[in-house]
This record gives structure tokens, C-alpha cells and sequence, in this order.
């Protein structure tokens, strides 16, 4: 179903609810799967691996995010978005689908339609963090790219902790070509992009973003070498 799915069909109205409908019914049957305690010893790697569906890890694979194409049509590539964790001993947890047409004001999961990139566990912290990285498509020619921390405690996860600052994510804006995928240097602890100026973004020149993780979050780490424009990868 989800492969014929066409936003644009002869009843625009038909093909939107089976849309929603369709997406809604993916998204329930991998919650009900992931919440489940069986889904433990089961081989996620493998059983995620499916047409259509993104997954993302950490390393220690106590953190898992899901997303797929809501094909709502548009240029804005929408990305339904589940998040699945496990706490300390192993159990289970989900977060609610995030859907960029939720009428649910009381967001979970802040992800802004995007998809996510990397899951990267921040080292030489007090707590459990781990750096998340995703990437979206706003327009034909526009992208974004979103860098959050995440906090696990025991048996509880924090998607809105404050680690640029007093913000809980950073956020970059840009047409393609003119934004290259932000890079985490685990040894130096230093995550960079660049990025240039044009309508999507209030810059006045070129600038590269380079910030350093001090072991509870992220702060400028006033680089003066002369930045090389990356290329986006997509």
C-alpha cells in the first residue's frame, strides 16, 4: 500500500486521508512491535532494514530513530519520525510517531520533519548524551539541518536538553549547495558545517560553524582557519 500511495490523485481529498490513514498504520505497528519486551532479543539491524524505512542507531544500541517519506506531496519532503530507546536494563521505551501533520501541540519528539543522519554518543560527559543529527528538505531548492543532544538517564530520555546554550537544538538554513553536512570530529570533540549566505538565512558572508563539546554541551569554539566549502552530500 505504502508503495502506491500518490498525493496527487484524481480525488486530492480520497488520496490525503489514505495517506494519513496509511502512515498511521505503519507507524502503529512499529510501536506496537518496538514496545514490545519480545522486540529485545530480536535482531533490530536486520528487521529495520526494510524498503522505505530509514534507521539510525547508536553505537551501544540503546537508541533507535525510524523515519520514512509521509508522501503528503509538496517540496517539503516530510519525514515521519519514531524514536525508540532502551533504559539501563534493557526494557523498551517509544516515543509517540511524529507526524508533520499532527494536530498534537504537545510535541515528543522535536524533529521537524527531517530525517535523521547520525546518532553519535558525546564521550567524557557526567551523564549519557548523544549528539543527533538530521537533515531536511523544506523546498525544491531548500534545505535544513538540525543538530540536537540527547539524555538518557536510567530509565527516562530527554530530547529537549539545553546543550547549545540555553537553546536545545541549532539549527541551519540554506538552498542546496550552499550548506554542507555538519561533521563531528570524535577525537577533538568539534562539530563543524559551512555555510553561505542567500535568502534562507540572515547571513551577510560566508561563515564556518565550529563548535566544541565541553562535556555537557556545545559552545563556540572561536576557529580561525580559513574555512574549504564542504559539498553536500544530498
Amino acid at each position: 500500500m505504502y508503495d502506491t500511495l500518490n498525493p496527487f490523485g484524481t480525488y486530492y481529498l480520497d488520496a490525503s486521508q489514505l495517506i494519513e490513514e496509511t502512515n498511521n498504520q505503519l507507524a502503529e505497528s512499529l510501536e506496537k512491535f518496538l514496545a514490545d519486551t519480545a522486540s529485545i532479543n530480536q535482531n533490530l539491524d536486520s528487521l529495520l532494514n526494510v524498503k522505505d524505512l530509514s534507521t539510525h542507531r547508536s553505537a551501544d544500541k540503546r537508541i533507535w530513530i525510524t523515519h520514512w517519506d509521509e508522501k503528503t506531496g509538496g517540496s517539503w519532503r516530510s519525514q515521519a519520525c519514531l524514536f525508540h530507546y532502551r533504559d539501563t536494563k534493557g526494557k523498551p521505551h517509544i516515543f509517540p510517531t511524529q507526524m508533520s501533520y499532527s494536530e498534537n501541540t504537545n510535541l515528543q519528539i522535536p524533529s521537524e520533519g527531517a530525517g535523521t543522519t547520525q546518532i553519535i554518543k558525546l564521550r567524557n560527559s557526567p551523564t549519557q548524551l548523544y549528539l543527533w543529527l538530521s537533515w531536511g528538505q523544506s523546498c525544491n531548492t531548500c534545505i535544513y539541518q538540525i543538530a540536537r543532544i540527547i539524555e538518557l538517564n536510567d530509565d527516562t530520555c530527554n530530547l529537549f536538553y539545553p546543550g547549545f546554550g540555553s537553546n536545545n537544538s541549532l539549527k541551519l538554513e540554506a538552498r542546496m549547495g550552499n550548506l554542507s553536512d555538519f561533521r563531528y570530529n570524535k577525537e577533538k570533540k568539534i562539530l563543524t558545517a559551512f555555510i553561505e549566505p542567500d535568502d534562507m538565512n540572515e547571513l551577510k558572508q560566508a561563515q564556518k560553524i565550529c563548535l566544541k563539546f565541553t562535556g555537557v554541551g556545545f559552545e563556540n569554539c572561536h576557529q580561525k582557519s580559513n574555512p574549504k566549502k564542504g559539498k553536500n552530500k544530498h
